[in-house]
Order: C-alpha cells, then structure tokens, then sequence
C-alpha cells in the first residue's frame, strides 16, 4: 500500500480550524480541521464514523465566509499515547472526501487554498 499523498487527486494543505461535523442522524460534533484540499480534509476526532459514512462538513475558510460541504469519511488513524504504561487511544485522524461540492463553494475553496498557499 502506497504513501496516502499518491492517492490523493489535490495536494492539502496544513488548515487549522474549528469545524463542525455531523453524520447520520447525530448532533453536530465541534472539533478542528489539520488540514485542506479541493478534494477533501482531515480532522481530529474522539471517535471516528465507519468508513464510506456519509457526512456534513461546515466551516469557516479564511476569509470568514462559512461553508457546508458533503462527504464520505475516507479513512481513519486512531493515535494513540502510553498512560501508566497502558496504550490508550487519545483522537482519531478522519480522513474526509468532499462529494458533490457546489461550484460556488469549490470557487470559495480554491480561493481560500492558493492565500494559504501563499502564507
């Protein structure tokens, strides 16, 4: 199994933000973002959905304009760290595929991504 950048159809970039998640009947869940694509994102999670579930992404880009994006969640990390000599699971990384992105958002993304890009 190859690298996960090789599967990837845009390059991310490092994008931190709050965002709220919200997948299958749940209540929106505030957490924040590591990084950004055209093509999706990944976000830190307690607890991550099975993957292929479909989710609501809403966010704030750079400029402050808020937007929702669809998804699937894609892949995910479990990280996890020692306590007491015990491994424990401490956050999920979830991967993100946006579907169905709206031309006016995937503008707003663009945009967003090259001032990033820039920084």
């Amino acid at each position: 199994m190859g690298d996960g950048a090789e599967r990837r159809s845009e390059p991310r970039v490092s994008f931190r933000a709050k965002v709220a998640i919200r997948f299958e009947g749940r209540a929106p869940i505030e957490t924040y973002s590591i990084n950004l694509s055209l093509g999706g994102m990944s976000v830190e999670l307690l607890e991550a959905p099975k993957v292929g579930t479909k989710l609501t992404v809403g966010l704030e880009l750079s400029d402050g304009m808020p937007v929702t994006i669809q998804g699937n969640a894609r892949h995910a990390t479990t990280v996890t760290a020692l306590s007491a000599g015990i491994e424990r699971s401490v956050r999920v990384l979830l991967g993100i595929q946006f579907v169905d992105v709206k031309p006016e958002v995937a503008r707003l993304l663009k945009e967003a991504l090259e001032e990033l890009e820039e920084d």
